[in-house]
C-alpha cells in the first residue's frame, strides 16, 4: 500500500471516528433509509469503494484475521442466509406494501456484507498501517468528544433557558438535522448531542467512556486537571440525558473498568477523590440553582424495573410488549426463524394484550397498517431468535464470547502499559456495545463494525488462532 493510499485510508477511518456521536441524526441519502443517517458510514464507503477497486484491480492481498472469532461471525452470516433460504416459500408470499419479505431479506442481508466489508477493510488497514494503531484509536475518539461536547455547550444553554444559546442551536441543527424536527430537538429537555436521541447518545458515551478516562493514566501530570474537567463534563452529559440506555451502559461500563483498572487506579487516588468531589459539588449547585431539580437518576434506573417509575411506563410497556412478541415469534420458529430482517412482517400478530396499555403500540400499529414503517422488536437479542433462530442466535453471542475471552488472553500476557491499558479499553467499550442491543435492534450503528477489526488485530497479533 502506497504513501497516498495509506494516507487516504486513514483520512477515511479517521473521519469515521470522529463522525462516531452522530448516530442517526443526519438528513442523509433518502435511498439509503436508516443507514444514510449514520454520518460514520460515508467516509467509511468511500474507503471500502477504493479498498475493493485495489483488491480485484491492483492485486491487493486480502487480509482476513484467523482468529477463533471469526469462526463464530462465519456461523452468523451463514445463519442469516439460510432463514431466507429454508423460509423461501413464505417470505416470497407476503409482503409489505411493494416489498416482498425475500426482497426484505435479500437487503437486510447485503447490508450485514456491507457492514463485514467495512470491518474486514478497516482491519487490513491496520495491517498496513506504519504508526501506533491505538493511539490513532484514541486520538479521533478524543477529537469525536470535542466536536459532541462542544455541541452540548449550546444544547445545555437552551436547556437551562439562554435564548442566544437556542439561536446558535437551531442554527447548528439545520446544518445536519431533519428541518421538520428542529423545534421537537429545541424544547427536548435532554442532551442527546450531535444523536438524533439521548439514547444514542449514551451508545456512543459506551465507546468513549474507557478511553476518555483512561487518559488520566497517559498524560503528564500537569495535564491531569484538564483530564478531570472533560471526564466531569462527560459524566454531567450523561446525567443531563435522562436516558435510561445511558445511565445503565455508564453503570455497568464503570463497575467493569473499576474492575480491571483497580491497580492503575492507585496511582491517581486524588485525582479520582476530585472528581467524586466535584461530582458531589456539582449536584449541590444543580439542585440550588432549581432548574436541574427534575432530574432523579433513581427514578430512571427504577423505571427499568416496570411500574410508572419517572414516567416511563408506557415506554416500557410498548418495548417489553416488542420484545415478549419477538420471543413468541421464536418459539413458533424456533431453529432458523422466520427470515433475517421479515420481523416486522410478522410482529403486529404477536403483541400481547397488556402491551396497549402503551400508547406507543398503538401508533406503531397504525404506521404499520399505513405502510409507512414496519413495526420492530426494540432489542437486538429478542429479533435475532426471531429471525434467525437458535442458530443465529447463539452464533451471535458466541463471536462476542470468543472477542471478550480472545482480549482477556491478550491483557494477560501483555508486558507494555500503554497498550495493556488500550486493551483493556477495548474490553470495557465491547462491553459498551455489547448493551446496545438492549436498546436497538439495528447492526447498522457504525461504532460495532469500527470497533470489531481492532479487536480481531489484538487477538490475532498475540497468536490466538483458531
Amino acid at each position: 500500500m502506497g504513501k497516498i493510499e495509506k494516507t487516504y485510508h486513514s483520512i477515511c477511518i479517521g473521519m469515521a471516528i470522529l463522525f462516531s456521536p452522530f448516530i442517526t441524526s443526519i438528513k442523509g441519502i433518502a435511498s439509503l433509509g436508516w443507514l444514510g443517517k449514520e454520518l460514520s458510514f460515508y467516509p467509511l464507503m468511500a474507503g471500502v469503494g477504493i479498498w475493493l477497486l485495489s483488491c480485484v484491480l491492483g492485486g491487493k492481498k486480502l487480509y482476513i484475521p484467523h482468529v477463533r472469532p471469526m469462526a463464530f461471525l462465519s456461523a452468523f452470516m451463514l445463519a442469516v442466509i439460510l432463514s431466507g433460504l429454508l423460509n423461501f416459500i413464505d417470505l416470497w408470499e407476503i409482503a409489505y406494501g411493494d416489498r416482498t419479505g425475500i426482497y426484505i431479506w435479500f437487503m437486510q442481508t447485503m447490508s450485514i456484507c456491507v457492514y463485514v466489508a467495512i470491518s474486514l477493510y478497516i482491519y487490513n488497514w491496520i495491517r498496513y498501517h506504519d504508526g501506533d494503531v491505538f493511539r490513532f484509536l484514541y486520538k479521533y475518539l478524543i477529537l469525536s468528544f470535542f466536536v459532541a461536547g462542544i455541541y452540548s455547550m449550546f444544547e445545555v444553554g437552551n436547556i437551562v433557558g439562554q435564548s442566544v444559546f437556542s439561536d446558535v442551536l437551531s442554527f447548528l441543527d439545520s446544518l445536519f438535522r431533519e428541518s421538520d424536527t428542529e423545534n421537537i430537538l429545541l424544547t427536548y429537555g435532554r442532551v442527546r448531542s450531535v444523536a438524533a436521541e439521548a439514547s444514542y447518545f449514551g451508545m456512543y458515551s459506551g465507546i468513549l467512556m474507557p478511553w476518555l478516562f483512561s487518559l488520566i493514566f497517559l498524560v503528564k501530570s500537569r495535564y491531569r486537571i484538564l483530564v478531570v474537567f472533560g471526564v466531569i463534563y462527560f459524566t454531567f452529559l450523561n446525567i443531563m440525558s435522562i436516558s435510561r440506555t445511558s445511565y445503565f451502559i455508564f453503570l455497568i461500563e464503570m463497575i467493569v473498568y473499576l474492575l480491571l483498572f483497580r491497580i492503575e487506579i492507585q496511582a491517581v487516588k486524588k485525582w479520582i477523590g476530585l472528581y467524586v468531589m466535584s461530582l458531589v459539588l456539582l449536584g449541590i449547585g444543580g439542585v440550588a440553582y432549581g432548574n436541574f431539580i427534575d432530574i432523579d437518576i433513581v427514578a430512571v434506573f427504577g423505571s427499568l424495573l416496570g411500574g410508572d417509575v419517572g414516567g416511563f411506563s408506557g415506554s416500557n410497556d410498548a418495548r417489553l410488549g416488542s420484545q415478549f412478541a419477538a420471543l413468541q415469534l421464536f418459539l413458533d420458529y424456533p431453529v432458523y426463524g422466520v427470515g433475517f430482517g421479515a420481523i416486522g412482517l410478522y410482529l403486529p400478530n404477536y403483541y400481547p394484550l397488556w402491551s396497549y396499555a402503551s400508547p406507543e403500540i398503538h401508533i406503531w400499529i397504525q404506521e404499520y397498517i399505513a405502510q409507512h414503517a414496519l413495526v420492530s422488536a426494540h432489542g437486538l437479542y429478542s429479533r435475532l431468535l426471531a429471525e434467525t433462530g437458535a442458530f443465529g442466535f447463539s452464533a451471535w453471542v458466541l463471536y462476542y464470547i470468543s472477542l471478550f475471552s480472545g482480549l482477556l488472553r491478550s491483557a494477560g500476557i501483555e508486558k507494555a502499559p500503554v497498550h495493556l491499558i488500550a486493551k483493556k479499553n477495548l474490553f470495557v467499550s465491547l462491553v459498551g456495545t455489547s448493551l446496545f442491543g438492549f436498546n436497538i435492534d439495528a447492526f447498522r450503528v457504525m461504532p460495532y463494525w469500527v470497533l470489531f477489526p481492532f479487536v480481531w488485530y489484538v487477538i490475532a497479533r498475540d497468536g490466538h488462532v483458531r
